[in-house]
Parts: C-alpha cells; sequence; structure tokens
C-alpha cells in the first residue's frame, strides 16, 4: 500500500510540473505576441512602419531574427511546411514586403485532414491594398512574434 501511494505521489508531482511548465510556456507565448514590452513585437511593429531591419538592430536585440532563420532550416530538413515562419524569414531577408506577405498568407488555402479533404471547399478573399494598409502594422506584429 505504501509503493502505490508514493507511485501517485510522484505521478501527481510529475503532473504538477507538466501543467506548470505548460502555463509558463503558454504565458511566454502571450506576452511576446501581445506584450508591449516584447521586442520581437516591436520589431514586427517597426518594420511594418517602414524602418528598416538593420536600423532597428542597431538600437535593440531581437531573439526572434536570428530564431526564425533556426526555424525555417530545421522545417526544410524535417519536411515541414511552415508558411508563417517562411513569410517572416523573406521579410527579414528583404525577399518580401510586409504587404505581399499578408496578402499571401490570407490566400494560403486551408489545410483539412484527408477525410474531410474531398468535402472541404475553401473560398479565397482578395483583400484590397486600403485593407492591407489598415491591418499591416497589427498582422506583421503578430506574423514576427510566432
Amino acid at each position: 500500500m505504501i509503493v502505490v501511494a508514493s507511485k501517485v505521489d510522484w505521478c501527481d508531482r510529475l503532473l504538477i510540473t507538466i501543467m506548470l511548465a505548460l502555463i509558463i510556456t503558454l504565458g511566454d507565448l502571450i506576452l511576446t505576441a501581445f506584450g508591449s514590452l516584447s521586442r520581437n513585437r516591436a520589431l514586427g511593429i517597426r518594420l511594418s512602419q517602414g524602418e528598416k531591419l538593420e536600423d532597428i538592430l542597431q538600437t535593440m536585440t531581437v531573439e526572434g531574427v536570428h530564431t526564425t532563420k533556426v526555424a525555417v532550416e530545421f522545417a526544410k530538413r524535417c519536411g515541414l511546411d511552415m508558411p508563417i515562419f517562411s513569410a517572416v524569414a523573406q521579410i527579414l531577408d528583404g525577399e518580401l514586403t510586409v504587404e505581399d506577405a499578408h496578402i499571401h498568407l490570407m490566400g494560403k488555402p486551408l489545410h483539412c485532414n484527408s477525410a474531410t479533404r474531398s468535402r472541404a471547399t475553401v473560398s479565397t478573399t482578395t483583400i484590397s491594398a486600403t485593407s492591407v494598409q489598415q491591418t499591416k502594422t497589427n498582422s506583421v506584429a503578430h506574423v514576427l512574434e510566432v
């Protein structure tokens, strides 16, 4: 009976540890995406306002710039399709504008599992230049933080 109790205690401790790790990770993600002190978010906002990456990086360190390159390379090696990371990397490399990234990402078809793919119909909407202009600041900030 004592052995069973210690196993339960060990399992309880493990579950609590896992739950705390998930809560901390989620909190970090939320602060990175939405916190006013997030350097990744600040970089996205400044890029969307037309500042150059080199100029921004002279005034602040942004870990997401280097992490993006690593994530894209890892995805390629694993055969993963990560369109948001790819778009962010292209923006950071100067290969894609913020507006074009927004249009490209919003126009991508949704993926469904194989059982529903044949029944699913995905329609895309053309985004006008006005709507892109209105949403580019928020969109880039959120894309760059992911």
